[in-house]
């Protein structure tokens, strides 16, 4: 019984001190009964069972708390709905850039140069070398041009034969000026036909014998025909400037049966 009455009383203090605590709520609480501390007594000066019967008889029951709403519209929670779910995403590939230093490693497409532009003055034998390079010295165009092999031509030569000395192949010249002739010149050069005196070649036989018979008629009883093979050579001009065209146009009308053409050129030809 003891444990009944401090539990009783416990609760009665709970109850006091929420109503301390909450002013307001006596207005809405209605209790069953009052407390009444002069009446109580302790359990040793009652018999026992009218204490067991004064408890059992009359027990204090607290009131049903019913709690006010603090607004007075009532509050209605709002029906939980579920978010319809997101629609499937399709699979995305990312374009992923290629690396900075990787794109730098590849070199860009460029348009091919366009190739040289050759001025190309031939052909000529090779035994004539020397008066046409002297013939390019005096209009200043000797250290311009390279002088390039063409392979061999097989034709009728009339010529004077390699005399003994640069003098005398120069006192041979002088005799032939004097008769009138002036379609010669003298083979400078390190092989067989230095110090000769070419007077012409010809494809055709019957020209150079015509020629051979002319020079007889004149005076000339050392020139002599033959069938000769000999180097051909022509020279290249690579991206001559316009005055150096105009000079190689010029010069061109000195040897008479020449060809000056203009053409592309890959490679710088090789001078010999």
């Amino acid at each position: 019984m003891r444990i009944v009455f401090f539990l009783l009383l416990f609760i009665n203090l709970i109850f006091a001190a929420y109503i301390q605590w909450d002013p307001g709520a006596g207005s809405r609480v209605q209790l069953a009964a009052e407390f009444h501390p002069e009446k109580i007594r302790p359990l040793s000066a009652l018999p026992e069972p009218a204490a067991s019967a004064s408890i059992t008889s009359a027990p204090v029951t607290p009131a049903p708390v019913t709690s006010a709403p603090i607004n007075s519209a009532p509050v209605t929670p709002a029906p939980v709905t579920s978010a319809p779910a997101p629609p499937p995403l399709a699979a995305v590939t990312p374009d992923i850039p290629a690396p900075a230093h990787v794109a730098s490693s590849v070199p860009s497409p460029t348009a091919p140069a366009a190739p040289a532009t050759c001025l190309e003055w031939g052909k000529f034998l090779g035994v004539e070398h020397a008066r046409i390079e002297t013939a390019m010295a005096r209009r200043q165009l000797n250290h311009e041009a390279q002088r390039v092999a063409v392979g061999k031509k097989t034709g009728y030569w009339v010529y004077i034969p390699p005399l003994r000395n640069g003098d005398h192949a120069a006192r041979k010249m002088g005799e032939l000026g004097r008769l009138g002739l002036n379609n010669y010149y003298r083979v400078a050069d390190n092989g067989q036909w230095n110090n000769a005196v070419s007077m012409g070649f010809f494809d055709d036989e019957d020209e150079a014998d015509d020629l051979l018979e002319e020079l007889r008629r004149t005076g000339v009883r050392s020139a002599v025909m033959g069938k000769r093979s000999l180097e051909q050579i022509k020279f290249v001009l690579r991206d001559p400037p316009q005055d150096v065209i105009e000079k190689m146009k010029a010069l061109k009308a000195e040897f008479p049966g020449s060809e000056l053409k203009t053409l592309e050129c890959d490679t710088r030809p090789k001078a010999r």
